[in-house]
Formats: C-alpha cells, sequence, structure tokens
C-alpha cells in the first residue's frame, strides 16, 4: 500500500485533528472548563463529522502496490511502452507523445491492456495542489469559527442558568428573582436556578457573580445598593463601575418606613418630635450595612436631626421579623416585605420614600409630604459579569423586557409595590452611574463611616 494522493492525505489527516479537537472543546464545555465555543452538542456534532470525513479522505489517499516504476520515466512526459518484454527501458521508446494527465482510473484501464501510460507531475504543481488544499481548509476553519460565535448566541441557551440572589429568602428580592426564573425558563426550556448567598449587605454573592463565567449562564438579581458600595466598604472586592455587564432594569421600588404597634407614634411627625424628646432611644432595622434602606435613614436623620440607631440585619425577612416581635421599633424596607405584617396587624406603615402615594397604598403618605425634598428610589436589577457577549446580553434584555410587558405579570408585581421597568442595557448603565454619584455625596455629607 502507498499513499498515491499525498494532498489528500494530508487533507484527511487535518480533518480527523479539527474533528478531535471539536471533540475536546465539546468534553471541557460540558464538564465546566474555562473552553468554551458555544452549546455542548453543536462542537461533538461538528467534531465527529470532521474526524468521520478526515478518515473517510485519508483511506482513499492510499492504494494497493503495483508494478514498479522506474526511476526516470516521465522525464520527457507520456511514452508508450510494451510491458511483454523481461526487460524494461523507457530509452527504448519508439515514440514520444504530447504530454498528457489521466487520472487513476484511465492510467488501469491502459495498464489492463499491456500499455502504460506514464505521468510526470511537475514538483511544483504538486506542491500547488496541497498547498491549495490546505487554503481550503483554513478558509473551511476561520468560516467555521466565525459562524459558530453566531450560532452560539443563536442557540443560547442550552443548559441550566444559576440566578444569584444576594439576600435571604423572605425579603423582597427572592420572590421577584423566582417570578422572573419561571417566566425565563418557560421562555427558553431550560432550568433556572435561584441561589441565594447572602451575607455582608449582598456583596457576597453579588462578588461571586462578578467572578463567575462570562458566558450569561451566572447573573445576580441585584438591589440598587449596589451603587453605594464603593463609598461604604473599605476593601470591596469588586468594582461596580467595571466588573460587571448591566443587562437590564427588572423593577423600580420606593422604601416604606413601619413601626411595632407598640411605638406611640402614627406619623412621620410624632416619630420625629418622639425621637427628638426621647434621643438615642429608639433604633431601626435594615436589610444590611450599607443597603438603600440604611443610606436612606441615615439621610432623613440628617435632614431632621434626630439620633436613632441602626441595626443591621442579614436580609430582609430577619429585619422585618425584628421589628414584629419587638426586638427593634422600627424597620425600614420595601412594601412587597412590610404588607403581609401590616395587614396582620403586627406592625403600622408610618411613610414612604416615593414621588407620590402609589396606587396600590393610596393610604401611605410620602416622606416628602412632611419633609419636602427628601426621595429615595431604588430598583432590582439583573446583572452579570464583565464582557457577557453583547448577543447574549441582547437575548437577556429582550427577554426582560417582554416579561415586563405581560398585563398579568406587571398586574402581580404592582400589588406588591414593585412597579416593572422597560429600558435597555445602555440606560441601565447610565442609571447606575448617576447613582452611584449621588450617593456619593449622600453618604460623604451623612459621613456614615466605611466597613471593612
Amino acid at each position: 500500500m502507498k499513499i498515491k494522493s499525498p494532498q489528500d492525505f494530508w487533507a484527511g489527516l487535518m480533518f480527523i485533528v479539527f474533528g478531535l479537537f471539536f471533540l475536546i472543546v465539546a468534553r471541557d464545555y460540558q464538564m465546566g472548563t474555562a473552553v468554551r465555543m458555544g452549546p455542548g452538542y453543536f462542537p461533538t456534532v461538528l467534531g465527529g463529522i470532521l474526524a468521520v470525513l478526515g478518515a473517510v479522505v485519508l483511506l482513499t489517499s492510499f492504494t494497493m502496490s503495483g508494478p514498479k516504476v522506474p526511476k526516470d520515466h516521465g522525464k520527457i512526459g507520456l511514452h508508450r511502452c510494451d510491458l511483454s518484454a523481461d526487460s524494461w527501458n523507457p530509452s527504448n521508446s519508439r515514440q514520444a507523445l504530447p504530454t498528457v494527465y489521466l487520472n487513476h482510473s484511465e492510467q488501469s484501464i491502459l495498464n489492463r491492456h499491456k500499455s502504460t501510460l506514464f505521468v510526470h507531475w511537475p514538483a511544483s504543481h504538486s506542491i500547488g495542489k496541497i498547498k491549495m488544499t490546505l487554503q481550503k481548509i483554513i478558509a473551511f476553519t476561520i468560516a467555521f469559527l466565525v459562524t459558530s460565535t453566531a450560532f452560539a448566541a443563536q442557540a443560547y441557551p442550552s443548559r441550566p442558568i444559576t440566578l444569584i440572589v444576594p439576600y435571604p429568602t423572605g425579603g423582597a428580592v427572592d420572590p421577584v428573582a423566582r417570578m422572573y426564573g419561571q417566566k425565563l425558563s418557560e421562555a427558553w426550556g431550560v432550568p433556572v436556578i435561584i441561589k441565594n448567598i447572602p451575607g455582608a449587605g449582598g456583596t457576597i454573592g453579588i462578588n461571586q457573580a462578578a467572578k463567575a463565567e462570562p458566558d450569561g449562564y451566572t447573573v445576580v438579581l441585584s438591589a440598587g445598593s449596589l451603587t453605594s458600595y464603593p463609598w461604604l466598604y473599605e476593601n470591596l472586592p469588586f468594582d461596580p463601575s467595571k466588573d460587571f455587564t448591566y443587562i437590564g432594569l427588572a423593577v423600580g421600588l420606593t422604601l416604606v418606613l413601619a413601626a411595632n404597634p407598640r411605638l406611640p407614634v402614627n406619623s412621620l411627625f410624632e416619630l420625629v418630635e418622639y425621637a427628638k424628646k426621647n434621643p438615642g432611644k429608639l433604633n431601626y432595622s435594615t436589610t444590611g450595612n450599607g443597603s438603600l434602606s440604611h443610606i436612606g435613614m441615615e439621610l432623613f436623620k440628617q435632614m431632621t436631626t434626630i439620633n436613632i440607631l441602626h441595626i443591621p440585619y442579614k436580609g430582609s425577612g430577619p429585619a422585618t421579623l425584628a421589628a414584629v416581635s419587638g426586638e427593634v421599633d422600627l424597620v425600614f424596607d420595601t412594601n412587597f416585605s412590610l404588607s403581609p405584617h401590616v395587614n396582620a396587624g403586627k406592625l403600622k406603615f408610618v411613610a414612604s420614600t416615593g414621588k407620590k402615594r402609589a396606587e396600590t397604598t393610596p393610604d401611605i403618605p410620602t416622606f416628602s409630604e412632611t419633609y419636602p425634598g427628601y426621595l429615595v428610589e431604588s430598583w432590582f436589577g439583573i446583572i452579570g459579569p464583565a464582557n457577557i457577549p453583547a448577543e447574549i446580553t441582547k437575548k437577556w434584555a429582550d427577554e426582560i423586557v417582554r416579561i415586563n410587558k405581560l398585563p398579568e405579570f406587571r398586574v402581580q408585581l404592582q400589588k406588591t409595590g414593585l412597579d416593572p421597568i422597560i429600558s435597555t442595557p445602555d440606560e441601565f448603565s447610565k442609571n447606575v452611574r448617576a447613582d452611584m454619584l449621588k450617593w456619593k455625596k449622600v453618604i460623604e455629607e451623612a459621613k456614615i463611616p466605611k466597613l471593612n
């Protein structure tokens, strides 16, 4: 057996190598390593096709050994020879014919008729054919790599998505994440796993999202307090201005101040008067140091010169239960978290932080009605690590907008005091930058010490 077509031999070998490469990529993808080329099944199928094709081409490049060909054949082109003689010498050929190039099948037919046509392929011609084959393979590979990126974006997602909630269960963010997770799973046909990672005001869970692979499979539903972290934490493990892809705003919200029923106040004015008469005796709970409720109350304390002690908790649930049990006097949180306890008579509303009274809770007055100029609004948004591909970011953003436009979904959110937001990733990023500047000023004026 010998090689009859070097260009086919090398082409087949290269196809096999490329096929094995994509099979390895597919294996690494399924194992969750850093090699990412798109959905796992795509490189698997492509790798298999390339490997099989390469094997076929490689086998066809061989032929069975035939009569030995003199080393100096073909020097003048094409010769007719008599194979019946015991010895053969191309110099005895009767006539030199014009050079003609025949394929292997034609040559075989002539051999069976006791004649052989020896074809001379110049070395430059053979090298040119090999170069041409290599160029085709390289062009095919480049075309694949370009188109596979677009294919990967179109096929996303192909496996479960993790949506981190950086706060405990029972708070406002957790049920909102589950609502979006259900809708996303229904639309995309893959599980959306809600993973609660509370602690340190939400920075632990948010940091895990920042360090995840930028493939769109790990994101976090963060609260707007993220924008205050640079001015509150001494050693923040991430930078909100550059370590994230801001995918889409989900909902906007205002905070509500509620009191334990035993506290003898029923309005914001009465609360301020009581605090001034009893300096240092009142306290309030929040979702943690650096949370929006913490900064919002510090801003109110600055405006009214009252002294109320801050008691931070690890999330909305524990902070609310502390006020219900009487462990603290006040709780500053979302309407979503507080309404069930107010309806049960275990808490009472004092005021909300919005521009105007909410349509769903018109009986709750705003802070600005008593103290003009006071306004604290926030949001929940989907955020991922930096450098998520633009196609995947757009797919997320478009889906969030689609969900927020669903009538039944909007009603469901508004009943909890949350307002669905229609925005783009660019608008989200601009909103984050504006909030960072705003809270920097508030924190510096309130002289809130940085946390370790």
